[in-house]
């Protein structure tokens, strides 16, 4: 506990989020999404989940740096020659170590096609670009839609980060993305206006062979990429029931957002855009 000045006790604990992509290679295809998705939780859960996860590795005979979420859902790879019992076993307890404890899944995915239906800077204001005194001060990156979910992932989470606190982020990304990821966290961190900023603890880019938590973002973003390509145009069916429990502890169905053409107009209302 901490006191501050005031005397109002704050409540000071390590909160981390660990997301991944999936999709952002996907260009300009009509149809095609880009996801990114993972958990958020305080550190003494994501430990309790990482010793779990190492251990349902461990006893399948699985390496940790031979998981790969991709090749474990297509069963190829490493995984190819795992009978269907064997593989059911191994998903149960990877997904039991999720569940297990309090880490929460967060989701965002954004409709390519939509995307690249809006002006260049439009596709810059909504990848992070920006605009001061009627004109653009920093460029965005409107040839990547990565960088919406990726942004709105940082106001969700946020969004449960209690007053005084910091929520930390670590990323599976492209390392091609990394710069620009790091470039837009900080101008996020400098904007005023922003009720999340001072929330926002440090970007880090950890490789996710040896990070079990990333593993775990992993297997969420393709799992909903997969399942969004499957379901698209038909929403009322359902997402298969591993998907189904890997998701089981969100917190809010608002913590599962869709961005289309509607949603991306809603975020640029009221705002001037440059010509």
């Amino acid at each position: 506990m901490m006191h501050p000045r005031d005397g109002h006790p704050k409540v000071l604990a390590m909160l981390s989020a660990y997301l991944d992509e999936s999709g952002i290679h996907g260009g300009k295809d009509v149809g095609k999404l880009c996801v990114i998705a993972g958990y958020f939780g305080q550190e003494k859960p994501w430990k309790h989940f990482e010793r779990d996860w190492r251990k349902a590795l461990s006893n399948h005979l699985v390496p940790l740096e031979k998981f790969h979420a991709k090749d474990l859902i297509k069963r190829r790879g490493f995984f190819m020659n795992f009978s269907k019992r064997a593989y059911l076993a191994l998903i149960h307890d990877l997904l039991k170590a999720i569940t297990a404890y309090e880490i929460f899944p967060i989701i965002s995915a954004v409709l390519i096609s939509d995307f690249f239906h809006f002006s260049l800077n439009q596709r810059k204001f909504l990848t992070g670009a920006k605009i001061k005194n009627g004109r653009f001060v920093t460029t965005g990156c409107p040839t990547k839609p990565y960088f919406l979910p990726f942004q709105n992932c940082l106001g969700m989470v946020s969004d449960y980060t209690p007053s005084g606190n910091k929520m930390h982020f670590f990323f599976g990304l492209d390392r091609t993305f990394s710069e620009h990821a790091t470039d837009l966290f900080r101008e996020i961190k400098l904007t005023d206006g922003l009720p999340y900023r001072d929330k926002l603890g440090d970007p880090a880019f950890p490789l996710a062979k040896e990070t079990p938590q990333l593993q775990a973002a992993d297997y969420l973003s393709y799992a909903v990429y997969l399942d969004m390509q499957e379901r698209f145009g038909q929403w009322e069916k359902k997402a298969p029931p591993e998907l189904r429990v890997a998701i089981s502890k969100g917190k809010s169905k608002h913590d599962f957002k869709y961005l289309d053409e509607n949603t991306m107009n809603g975020l640029m209302e009221g705002i001037s855009i440059p010509v």
